[in-house]
């Protein structure tokens, strides 16, 4: 781990420090066998995906999926799994889109 961080002082190379300890660091080296250019490589995808989809970007749709109470989350059972209830009526309301639109927007807020 010191000798990738070396390596990216030498070459003037930068990534965000507070995101990653060592142990992630490890992970990436180890990914790319140890390899620093790769590593530097995917730690940078890594950091635009992150960008990208975290936090995961709700359409005006999916917003409305969930609020009209089609599905939620009601507590949890003995073993402390989530209790996910799923009110299929909840879906009259959207008769009007398109079912496969609905579909893969059911599929974005779950």
């Amino acid at each position: 781990i010191s000798d990738f961080k070396d390596y990216l002082a030498d070459n003037d190379l930068e990534y965000p420090q507070d995101d990653f300890d060592d142990s992630e660091l490890l992970r990436f080296l180890q990914v790319s066998k140890f390899d620093f250019k790769n590593t530097y490589a995917y730690i940078n995808k890594y950091v635009e995906w992150r960008e990208q989809h975290i936090p995961p970007k709700l359409t005006d749709l999916c917003e409305t999926l969930i609020k009209s109470g089609f599905m939620y989350v009601h507590g949890r059972d003995r073993r402390f799994r989530p209790l996910i209830v799923i009110n299929p009526t909840a879906l009259l309301l959207f008769k009007n889109y398109d079912q496969e639109l609905l579909g893969s927007e059911i599929i974005k807020c779950c």
